[in-house]
């Protein structure tokens, strides 16, 4: 059998990495929030420069998903940042 836990601690927020990716349309982001709070998930460009606030209002605790269109974004690499409880996480995708 296949029981085995995540090792994540319990008490930080995770952010897990987008997907598809490579992405062509919609991407998917989840997220694991120990508590409910205030969360802003925001895409960046490659440079650094806000592309798009995605989420931002308050999530509940344990997984969360949010699905964006990346359809109209040019190709190339691009940054999700997950602000929640004064951390800051970061992770990255493709645009195909």
């Amino acid at each position: 059998s296949n029981n085995i836990q995540c090792p994540a601690d319990e008490q930080q927020p995770l952010l897990l990495n987008p997907y598809p990716n490579p992405a062509d349309d919609e991407v998917h982001l989840d997220f694991i929030l120990p508590n409910d709070g205030d969360v802003t998930l925001t895409i960046y460009y490659s440079d650094g420069k806000q592309m798009i606030q995605v989420f931002a209002g308050e999530a509940p605790a344990g997984l969360n998903r949010l699905t964006f269109s990346a359809r109209t974004f040019a190709k190339g690499f691009y940054t999700c940042q997950l602000t929640y409880g004064g951390q800051v996480l970061h992770k990255h995708f493709l645009r195909k």
